[in-house]
């Protein structure tokens, strides 16, 4: 296995622990503490082009370090709180203290996320091998339910991990379905924590 494979990710999160760190004080402090953030975005260049999919989840979550230590370089905080920050997938000024727990029902839920996920990759693959509007019709839909439902396991796995730490994190999406318009999905029901955080500095 390749040392990049490791090397790379671990350069990200300590670039981002650097951005935290620096992203205090003034205004020139805080400029140069986003300007180490953004550059945890070029270690997953560095990453070999397989797997692709690793590569892939490695921008993501580095492309997350970047909007955390532009949160930061709004925000007044110790430098524990910072790092925290910084390392949170989930914003965390938006998480609740609770009580740890462990709960069976999101297990059950990551249970069902796989089984879609399953289904969907099935739907794909047995749609390669034909051609016609009817198996267009399945592999969209088999695509369109794969992605919604990785992205909602893999959401439920941090909010088991956030219950197990004695945090609530806030809900993902507002029933997705119900959406009338491209508008009102991307914008009101679709990952909420996202629209949020986008739109925290126009109601600043």
């Amino acid at each position: 296995m390749s040392i990049r494979l490791i090397v790379a990710p671990l350069l990200s999160v300590c670039l981002s622990l650097l951005a935290a760190w620096c992203t205090t004080g003034s205004r020139a402090r805080r400029a140069f503490g986003v300007l180490v953030g953004m550059s945890a975005l070029l270690p997953p260049w560095l990453l070999p082009d397989e797997p692709a999919l690793w590569r892939a989840i490695c921008a993501l979550i580095a492309f997350t370090y970047v909007m955390r230590v532009a949160d930061l370089a709004r925000m007044r905080a110790p430098l524990l709180r910072r790092l925290l920050h910084a390392m949170s997938v989930v914003d965390s000024r938006r998480l609740v203290r609770a009580s740890p727990r462990f709960e069976a029902r999101t297990l059950a839920h990551l249970a069902g996320w796989g089984a879609l996920i399953a289904l969907g990759a099935c739907g794909l693959v047995l749609s390669t091998y034909e051609v016609g509007p009817v198996h267009w019709l399945v592999r969209w839909t088999a695509g369109v339910v794969v992605v919604y439902a990785v992205v909602s396991g893999l959401y439920r796995v941090l909010f088991f991990a956030y219950r197990a730490l004695g945090f609530d994190p806030p809900p993902l999406h507002n029933a997705p379905i119900r959406s009338r318009s491209v508008q009102e999905l991307w914008g009101e029901r679709w990952a909420r924590p996202i629209s949020d955080w986008l739109g925290a500095p126009l109601l600043r």
